[in-house]
């Protein structure tokens, strides 16, 4: 549905300028609990690694943040709604899939 849909129908001016400012590469991360830790090639990631870092201890788990990088032109769509600078993406484009370390003070995240 995504691959077929007006990326402009999708998301507002906002974030439609947001998409469109990032890199080429685009760093994003993801955060599993056990609940859903199979399923690492999703549709659902963000650009920020401390809302990954939510998702993975929600319910009151101690969970996994990973990181991967993606094409940007592989980004069907970034929403900030609930502040989660989320990106829906195509997940067979997505590379390098590690688990992510918690950036350290000063160290500025990839976007």
């Amino acid at each position: 549905m995504f691959r077929h849909s007006d990326p402009a129908a999708l998301m507002d001016e906002a974030e439609q300028a947001q998409l469109a400012e990032l890199d080429d590469t685009v760093t994003v991360y993801r955060g599993v609990t056990t609940i859903n830790s199979d399923n690492l090639l999703a549709l659902s990631w963000t650009l920020d690694y401390e809302t990954a870092d939510w998702f993975a201890r929600r319910f009151d788990e101690d969970g996994t943040v990973y990181k991967a990088q993606i094409d940007k032109e592989h980004i069907f769509a970034l929403f900030n709604g609930r502040d989660e600078s989320e990106v829906v993406l195509d997940p067979k484009y997505l590379k390098d899939i590690t688990q992510a370390q918690e950036p350290t003070q000063g160290q500025e995240l990839s976007m």
